[in-house]
C-alpha cells in the first residue's frame, strides 16, 4: 500500500511541475519564477561596470552599448548568472 501512496506523490508533482512550465513568444521554454521578473530590465550583459571612487562623487554604473546605464536597470541576478563584466575603478 505504501508504493501506492509514493506514485500518487510522484505523479501529482510531476503534473504540478509540468503545468508550470511555460514559452514566451518566440516559443522559447522559460521558468515561471522568470515571469515573475520586470520584463524592462535588461538581460544582456554590460560592456564593464564603472566604480567612481572619486571624493565628493561616488557612484557605480555599468556601460551598456557604448552608454551610462543605472545598475538598476539590470536584471542583477541575470548578470551575475551569465556575465564576466570588467570593473574599472576611477579616483
Amino acid at each position: 500500500m505504501r508504493n501506492w501512496q509514493l506514485i500518487i506523490i510522484t505523479l501529482f508533482l510531476t503534473s504540478y511541475y509540468v503545468s508550470h512550465e511555460t514559452y514566451n513568444e518566440t516559443n522559447e521554454y522559460i521558468y515561471v519564477e522568470d515571469e515573475h521578473k520586470d520584463p524592462d530590465l535588461i538581460r544582456d550583459c554590460p560592456e564593464q561596470k564603472i566604480i567612481n571612487a572619486m571624493p565628493g562623487n561616488r557612484s557605480i554604473y555599468d556601460i551598456y552599448k557604448g552608454q551610462k546605464r543605472a545598475i538598476r536597470e539590470f536584471d542583477t541576478e541575470w548578470v551575475k548568472a551569465f556575465c564576466k563584466v570588467k570593473t574599472t575603478k576611477l579616483y
